[in-house]
């Protein structure tokens, strides 16, 4: 079984505060750890980096609709 969440890694901005979740490292035997735990943080930072582009995207769309909407009702 493979299973692929998101892990935050501790150098991202505003995750320095950030736990791995307790469920990700119940019953993890030691010769899986290394390997197993660096697929966990590679497929976490993916998925933030996703999550942030997202965020980037809102914020300029609100950004241009705080122009479009004043202009619409001025013409």
């Amino acid at each position: 079984m493979k299973v692929q969440t998101l892990v935050l890694g501790s150098n991202e901005r505003g995750q320095r505060n950030e736990q791995l979740p307790w469920i990700w490292t119940f019953g993890i035997q030691e010769n899986n750890g290394p390997h197993w735990f660096a697929e966990l943080q590679r497929v976490h930072w993916l998925r933030a980096k996703a999550q942030l582009e997202r965020w980037m995207e809102e914020e300029c769309t609100i950004k241009n609709e705080a122009h479009w909407v004043p202009a619409y009702f001025r013409n």
